[in-house]
């Protein structure tokens, strides 16, 4: 069995159980512009970075707001939501086996770096070696600079990384950067054809893999 020596993880519906509050969010923003969302949209929207849904958004609806505008909007109603959420099942297993044998963790994630860092420093301190968020890289995923640059920062090789997504447009990422990518998929509803793509329920279940 192949050792390896970095495990990545997103943040949104992989570490944090947080994709219904912010489908909650993402419906109040929306509404506020008089306007009916949906979670076939939300879920389309899930692993981009929060401005590039903004600037869709507001073609898509002629919001008519410059974006910076928008974008102010969608921030204010994520303050101190983060804090309240808890780690997906599993994380805390996951997280501290990887740390007993001494794989380098980070995350990888399209969220803002605040909400990341007040959330991994109230329920994960001192575990993750590495952060990168929508804010360090100019380009989001399903590009593979995100991933790119968490092992590069890492100092390690993409064949030796664990890569863990909830969405496609993250597998996407991760396949692209030619690391090892697996699908935090409870209710097997995500269809992925890809021969290096291993899919799992819950988090603790990479503890098999690695």
């Amino acid at each position: 069995m192949r050792q390896f020596k970095g495990l990545l993880l997103d943040f949104d519906g992989t570490l944090v159980d947080s994709l219904d509050v912010l489908y909650n969010v993402y419906i109040d923003f929306l509404s506020s512009y008089n306007i009916t969302g949906t979670y076939e949209e939300f879920n389309y929207y899930n692993g981009f970075k929060l401005p590039s849904i903004i600037d869709s958004l507001n073609i898509k609806y002629n919001l008519s707001n410059k974006s910076d505008e928008l974008l102010q909007n969608y921030y204010s109603r994520l303050d101190n939501l983060y804090i309240k959420m808890s780690p997906m099942v599993g994380a805390r297993d996951l997280i501290e086996y990887a740390a007993s044998k001494n794989i380098l963790i980070g995350l990888v994630s399209s969220a803002n770096k605040s909400n990341i860092l007040e959330w991994v420093d109230k329920f994960f301190p001192n575990y993750f070696s590495i952060i990168v968020s929508g804010d360090d890289v100019h380009l989001g995923k399903p590009s593979p600079v995100p991933y790119l640059t968490a092992i590069n920062k890492l100092d390690l090789n993409p064949p030796d990384c664990l890569c863990v997504e909830d969405s496609v447009i993250g597998i996407q990422s991760i396949i692209n950067s030619g690391s090892n990518p697996i699908l935090l998929d409870p209710n097997d509803s995500i269809f992925i054809s890809h021969p290096r793509v291993k899919k799992i329920k819950l988090l603790s279940d990479i503890i098999k893999i690695i």
